[in-house]
């Protein structure tokens, strides 16, 4: 919980921002103990953290992420319960070694219109070019939500 406190503690994060990116960031490599390398992708700087796996060659990737971006209020649902439990997962993944290689994501650009996808389309783009291996994808948006209808729990 406290990882989500203080991811909501910048506010409204339109487009991500500075201060949170930095954070996500520093988070990732200090919950890994240095073990995750991480990277700011593109003009929409989303976070990319690596946990490499042991194969050699062109390892099968999976990827865990959220947004880090919001509209209109500081997102403790709507994304900071993904990215907080995305951190949570980095740092235990981090703990082991896998065959397949593991991409830590904090995507921003996914609230700003009209297109709603820019940093995963910079990722997309990317990894198409590195012919990157993906072969799983655990997209955490909106951990816990309930429905209009009230005590509908959706996970």
């Amino acid at each position: 919980m406290s990882l989500i406190i203080e991811l909501t503690a910048f506010g409204p994060r339109s487009g991500g921002g500075e201060k949170p990116r930095e954070w996500i960031k520093e988070q990732l490599i200090e919950l890994s103990e240095g073990r995750i390398e991480v990277q700011i992708l593109g003009n929409a700087e989303s976070i990319v953290g690596l946990l490499p796996g042991y194969l050699p060659g062109n390892n099968p990737v999976l990827m865990i992420g959220g947004h880090y971006d919001t509209v209109g209020g500081p997102g403790a649902n709507d994304d900071a319960s993904g990215v907080a439990t995305m951190l949570t997962i980095a740092e235990i993944m981090s703990i082991y070694s896998f065959n397949h290689t593991t991409r830590f994501i904090g995507l921003s650009g996914h609230e700003s219109p009209p297109l709603y996808t820019y940093g995963s389309t910079a990722y997309v783009r990317r990894a198409y070019k590195e012919e990157e291996n993906i072969v799983g994808v655990i997209n955490l948006d909106m951990i816990g939500n309930t429905t209009k209808e009230g005590n509908v729990f959706q996970v």
